[in-house]
């Protein structure tokens, strides 16, 4: 099984501390556009998945072009040469590239969007999120995009990914347990 998502990480720091005399307020300026990039990909007890960085907004054409036919299927031709269910949320763009999916052999399970104790990849944008917030001072969308890179081929490993995949085991029943909502594991 491939777990698929995509996330957004900004240039931005999100400090939530900030220093000022004792009377006045902290009035601490944030760019009217910060840089960002859209993360999409995937991982499977084989390790890290395909991986697509890109900028502005995903439509279904963009899925179907850059997501599906560019990274996905001939990753999994690749990795699963019989088969694999992806699992992936039912955003509208995956909901109206469903035809399509099928008709490249993707064989999806949906979830409900946003679900990260179903879907282990939302750990992995996490861990990708600290990572850059605790390790590194960005300061450009280059070395963004260097830093996400060099996660995804140094940190993220295979035992990290199967880890996070098993962390469903200890979720699922917590899930059930509270009809479906967070659990915050």
């Amino acid at each position: 099984m491939l777990f698929t998502d995509e996330s957004t990480i900004s240039l931005v720091r999100f400090n939530t501390m900030a220093f000022c005399k004792k009377g006045h307020l902290s009035n601490k300026p944030q760019p009217t556009h910060p840089v960002k990039i859209h993360v999409w990909g995937g991982i499977s007890k084989f390790g890290p998945g395909p991986l697509v960085l890109f900028e502005g907004i995903m439509d279904t054409a963009f899925f179907k072009e850059h997501i599906v036919t560019k990274a996905l299927v001939p990753y999994l031709k690749q990795v699963y040469p019989d088969g694999c269910r992806v699992l992936m949320d039912i955003d509208p763009k995956h909901s109206c590239a469903a035809p399509f999916m099928a008709n490249n052999g993707v064989n999806w399970l949906q979830t409900p969007p946003e679900s990260p104790d179903i879907n282990p990849i939302e750990m992995v944008w996490a861990h990708l999120k600290g990572y850059l917030k605790r390790v590194h001072k960005l300061t450009n969308k280059a070395e963004l995009i260097d830093r996400i890179l060099k996660f995804c081929r140094d940190i993220l490993t295979i035992k990290i990914c199967c880890d996070t995949i098993d962390h469903i085991k200890k979720v699922l029943p917590v899930v059930i347990e509270r009809n479906g909502t967070a659990t915050n594991m």
